[in-house]
């Protein structure tokens, strides 16, 4: 199905693409951070191409990476209709342009390589089954294909069994924003997953604190003098922007902090790593709120937290009504008979004072309302963020925070005097043996780095982005820590200062620059007024969609996931009939990807549209062909890229391969009516113009025009024309933009359930089997102890510390199935994202195979693999309760004991299978996103059966 392309020359490609690789992770990278990979192809040339080529007379087309990376611009060469390279494209004189890595130079073999000539069909030995063993696979052509599936799709028009999955295979604005527009018309009722496969925390923690997410610091990481990389590996993540870092340490003696299990790339040329148990991370930032908060009270660092910002940026000096934290005399605030008060902290209700300023939280009684008036309307008032009315059982904000997290710390309790019962509120999690016990990490480490962030001079950033700690139960928690770390310390703002989740022109620039209005990609042709899509309101959680689906299909569905007034409780899951794949791969992102297959095995019509035939396609009915970049027109536009980028056709598409595009406009035709259609039947370049010349997109204002870009190729907006520093002048918008200030005391997280008409901001606890998950309910973060994880339910003892927790006995016992899990499977497996790919993309390129590595290794510790009888280079299985997966051990102590790792986005073929295989389906029960980084595995020498 696959064929080599008859004007592709190989060889002398692939020793410019060596020689390149080299040149620009030499220009990237820090000292010792290249990599062994890297390094492994110094040298690799082939001898001379016979077939000389006359570079003199090349042509240069040019595009960009449509993936995550997003700003990186290619220009692909050519003589004649002969491709000879790609390399980066170049801009010497803008310091915010970054180029491109070993995967944007791969695509000269993206373009021949896994490419299908032509629509392809599943034949079925058994009309009736669907199985990969022994059907095939024959070509057909265009009309067939989308007649077929046309018929297929046209009588779902008003059925709940049709879902729709697209992803970050390419983010420009256009694809995926048709697609979803075609299927608002095609199937509105359709089924649509809600969550995500990679910042779902950022969704709950910093949108919840901040108002917003995607706030870009790229552009100040030099001036940065402390960076922590927390759960993440940004030197390969982002690893066009880590000159930033290496210029912050250089001119700035930047303190470099990696928080990860893993002695990653980024952890090589750190200051300190912190080697972290997986799940434990809000333990850290609590350890470091409680150093910072101790260390500004006993007068010996004054200045660590920033009091003023508080006051006035912050709703930390609002009055907390308390008294349903008390007795029922409001006397001394002690808990109620057996209850702890800061069990009870989510019974607080938000409330007004009568002039509507939203500055009071209330148990049972009104009495703080009136109190609150004019403390916090205006900036220029100074309300005393220690204030406290034992009589009337009133409090603030940060009094409440510091007696949660830091109530047994004596100089705290002393210098509330008579309010010295905040330590009341106090949460035993956080004394320092238990955070140091549960965590793995010395406490003296983890009051070392909070130091050092609360001491640059509000020049501290905490990079987040890809981080994989978002992918666990406590990932909303963890982010927004990371919020209400900066903004105890003040370190918001200001250049070298944040809390970055990597964005682009979508959430910058504006305001920073006068009257500059922002680019905005939101009004095209495409988005014009059209029916509602998922008007039905049926939704299913990414977490755990497979088995879903397959419950569903083999006639045992569950109940509805979010009851409506049109689904209520009792409904079930419908029964997946049709489901359309593009952009994403199903079965290298998504848990349980066995539970996924059966799902795809079991829907009667699955088409596949990718460039690309990779293991969804082994699953598919219908595989079409689309065109890769270089091959259709297109523009490189979305929130997370600063620059617009033109996406040229200069190459003939592989085989009969169409865009996106050109596959909607001619499947419209087939299923909508003439109205419909209309709207997509336009070429590719239409809808590029149209993104450009729409008024309401501000491109214009913006320096940007449809003949410039052309001339240019890549353009970075005159609104970012400045550096770009989030919240540069403390301005907070979405659910912050009330008053105008961030949250240290969260209102979405008091209301647990949804009910018809009424969302809650901790929307889903239902999905979570965790008997602690009410702990995730409250005003602040909390430590949640993840139900696949190898800490303790019950106290331990002997281990240089002694549990604080007694969780059978405040939640109950662990339920049965973890039990279990916990017994047979006694390593913590996280995900590591490689250089290699960007989720799937470009792991089927047998060039980046060869830099990186064919087969897929798992991490582990000496002292666990001598326990299992393993060695270095072993091939092992690794399992967890619901799949196994091929690996070669890789025995290192760069990576915790008791925590494996293994890499994703293996295709099944070259894993081999999917590392999503053994992950588990355990929701985040804050987002829906998914929490493959608690997942409990064995690994067993020898490979699979």
């Amino acid at each position: 199905m696959k064929k080599e392309s008859e004007n592709f020359n190989g060889s002398l490609s692939r020793r410019v693409f060596m020689k390149g690789v080299l040149a620009v992770s030499a220009a990237s990278a820090l000292p010792g951070c290249a990599g062994k990979s890297l390094n492994a192809a110094e040298g690799n040339e082939l001898s001379p191409n016979p077939n000389k080529i006359d570079l003199r007379e090349t042509r240069k087309v040019y595009s960009t990476c449509p993936v995550e990376c997003l700003t990186h611009s290619l220009n692909c060469q050519l003589v004649g209709d002969t491709v000879v390279r790609v390399e980066p494209t170049r801009k010497p004189d803008d310091p915010y342009f970054t180029t491109a890595c070993a995967r944007g130079m791969s695509r000269m073999q993206f373009l021949t390589e896994n490419r299908v000539a032509t629509p392809m069909k599943r034949v079925r030995k058994n009309p009736a089954i669907k199985n990969n063993n022994e059907d095939s696979f024959i070509s057909i052509s265009w009309e067939q294909a989308l007649d077929e599936i046309a018929s297929k799709l046209k009588p779902l028009r008003n059925d709940q069994g049709v879902l729709l999955c697209t992803g970050s295979g390419n983010m420009g604005p256009i694809a995926n924003n048709l697609l979803s527009n075609f299927f608002s018309f095609a199937a509105p009722n359709r089924i649509v997953h809600i969550g995500n496969s990679c910042c779902q925390g950022a969704d709950d923690g910093m949108v919840t604190a901040f108002g917003e997410r995607r706030i870009d610091t790229r552009d100040t990481i030099k001036n940065a003098h402390c960076i922590i990389c927390w759960g993440n590996n940004p030197a390969t993540t982002s690893n066009t922007y880590w000159k930033f870092v290496a210029e912050a340490r250089e001119k700035n003696n930047a303190e470099i902090i990696v928080i990860d299990p893993r002695y990653s790339e980024s952890a090589e040329i750190a200051n300190q790593w912190l080697p972290i148990k997986p799940g434990t991370d809000t333990l850290v930032a609590i350890g470091m709120l409680r150093h910072i908060f101790e260390k500004h009270f006993d007068g010996s660092q004054p200045g660590w937290i920033d009091e003023e910002f508080l006051k006035h940026r912050t709703n930390a000096s609002y009055l907390i009504d308390i008294s349903a934290l008390t007795d029922d005399d409001n006397k001394p605030v002690i808990p109620a008979a057996g209850e702890k008060a800061y069990n009870k902290m989510y019974n607080m209700k938000y409330m007004t004072d009568s002039d509507g300023n939203p500055c009071v939280w209330s148990g049972g009684k009104a009495v703080a309302a009136e109190l609150n008036k004019g403390r916090n309307t205006k900036p220029l008032q100074n309300p005393d963020l220690f204030y406290a009315d034992r009589e009337k059982g009133i409090t603030t904000v940060f009094n409440l925070m510091l007696g949660l997290y830091a109530g047994d710390k004596k100089v705290i309790v002393k210098k509330f005097g008579n309010f010295s019962d905040l330590q009341y509120f106090y949460d035993p999690t956080y004394c320092d043996e238990t955070i140091s016990g549960y965590t793995g990490v010395a406490i003296s480490k983890i009051n070392s780095t909070a130091a050092v962030y609360a001491s640059s001079g509000k020049k501290s950033m905490i990079i987040q982005n890809m981080g994989g700690a978002m992918r666990t139960e406590n990932g909303g928690h963890m982010c927004a820590l990371h919020c209400i770390l900066s903004m105890v310390t003040g370190n918001l703002g200001e250049p070298g200062n944040g809390v970055d989740d990597t964005s682009g022109y979508a959430t910058s620039g504006g305001m920073q620059t006068g009257d500059m209005k922002k680019l905005n990609v939101a009004n095209t042709y495409i988005t014009q007024p059209r029916p509602k899509g998922n008007m039905s309101g049926y939704t299913i959680p990414f977490g755990v969609l497979g088995q879903r689906l397959s419950d569903a299909n083999r006639g045992k569905p569950q109940d509805v996931f979010l009851p409506s007034s049109k689904f209520p409780a009792g409904t079930k899951d419908p029964q997946l009939k049709f489901l359309w794949v593009a952009s994403r791969s199903l079965l290298t992102q998504f848990p349980n990807t066995n539970a996924l297959k059966d799902a795809l095995l079991t829907t009667e019509t699955v088409v596949v549209a990718k460039p690309t035939w990779n293991t969804d396609a082994d699953y598919c009915d219908y595989f079409l062909p689309v065109a890769t970049p270089f091959e259709y027109n297109d523009i490189g536009a979305h929130n997370r890229n600063k620059y617009v980028q033109i996406m040229e056709n200069g190459i003939m598409p592989y085989g009969q391969a169409l865009s996106d595009m050109q596959i909607m406009r001619r499947l419209a035709k087939l299923v909508l009516n003439a109205d419909e259609a209309a709207q997509f039947d336009h070429d590719d370049e239409f809808y590029v113009k149209d993104i450009i010349e729409n008024p309401a997109n501000n491109f214009e204002i913006n320096g940007i025009t449809y003949k410039g870009l052309q001339k240019e190729k890549a353009i970075r907006p005159a609104s970012l024309a400045l550096p770009w520093v989030p919240f540069w002048n403390h301005e907070f918008k979405g659910a912050c933009a009330t008053n105008n200030r961030a949250k240290l005391f969260i209102t979405e997280w008091q209301s647990m359930e949804a009910s018809p008409g009424k969302p809650a901001g901790y929307k889903y606890p239902r999905l979570s089997p965790n008997p602690a998950k009410d702990l995730f309910r409250g005003p602040f973060p909390r430590f949640v102890p993840a139900l696949e994880s190898s800490l303790p339910w019950a106290p331990v003892s002997g281990q240089g510390w002694t549990s604080a927790l007694y969780w059978e006995k405040d939640f109950g016992k662990l339920p049965q199935r973890w039990q279990d899990i916990r017994n047979e499977y006694d390593l913590n497996c996280v995900q590591i994202k490689v250089a290699r790919s960007v989720h799937a993309s470009f792991t089927g390129l047998p060039w980046i195979r060869e830099l990186f590595g064919e087969k897929g290794i798992v991490m582990i510790h000496p002292d666990n693999a001598e326990k299992i009888g393993i060695k270095d280079g072993d091939l092992v299985t690794v399992s967890s309760a619901i799949g196994s997966i091929e690996r070669f051990a890789m025995v290192t102590s760069r990576v915790v004991s008791g925590v494996v790792c293994v890499e994703n986005g293996w295709w099944d073929k070259y894993g081999p299978l999917s590392s999503s295989t053994i992950v588990a389906e355990l929701p985040d029960p804050m987002g829906c996103g998914h929490t493959h980084n608690n997942t409990l595995v064995k690994i067993t020498k020898g490979g699979l059966k």
